[in-house]
């Protein structure tokens, strides 16, 4: 397991490893992780999280607003810290009810 820091020196750090979309050989990396409502889900892109400190990602995804609102100050954040790669955002917010065991 690579450090952050170590992920972003990395000679492979562009490799594209797992992508939306691929057929041949796909085989998605799946955990289960419970989520409850209010729970808030992140995927992003590299232009994100190489911008943005965990910290600062957590203090705007746990803050008020729209998800519409939310994403966007974070791409805006990234820009602003010399956003130089394209930056994508999906943020999900769970509202429905928890799984219970049987």
């Amino acid at each position: 397991m690579l450090t952050r820091d170590e992920a972003r020196r990395h000679p492979d750090k562009n490799e594209v490893l797992r992508a939306i979309g691929m057929t041949v050989g796909f085989a998605p990396e799946m955990n289960l992780c419970p989520l409850t409502s209010g729970d808030r889900v992140l995927l992003c892109s590299d232009g994100l999280w190489e911008m943005l400190s965990d910290q600062e990602i957590a203090d705007v995804t746990g803050g008020d607003g729209s998800m519409r609102q939310i994403a966007t100050q974070l791409v805006d954040r990234a820009n602003h810290s010399g956003g130089h790669d394209n930056i994508s955002v999906v943020l999900y917010e769970h509202h429905g009810r928890s799984a219970r065991k049987s």
